[in-house]
């Protein structure tokens, strides 16, 4: 018995880690702006977002920064 919920406890964990989540571009757009913004730090929304590795919100980060780059370089093209 006891051999039997200590190999579902590490079923369960191994399930956990290699569980793969998919957020939509709003969820992702809320993060983002939230921290962009200042009304959550990164690890503020990891923890209220239930996001357990840093990388994917600066990923996220880097996106946004990227596409708000070309947003600004093409406003500034048409301007011309």
């Amino acid at each position: 018995m006891k051999a039997k919920l200590i190999y579902s406890t590490l079923l369960l964990k191994i399930m956990k880690k290699n569980s793969v989540n998919r957020y939509s571009k709003e969820h992702k757009a809320l993060i983002v702006l939230s921290i962009v913004r200042g009304e959550l730090l990164l690890e503020e929304a990891m923890e209220k977002y239930s996001i357990h590795d840093r990388r994917t919100i600066i990923t996220w980060l880097r996106k946004h920064v990227r596409n708000s780059a070309k947003d600004l370089n093409y406003q500034y093209l048409v301007k011309r």
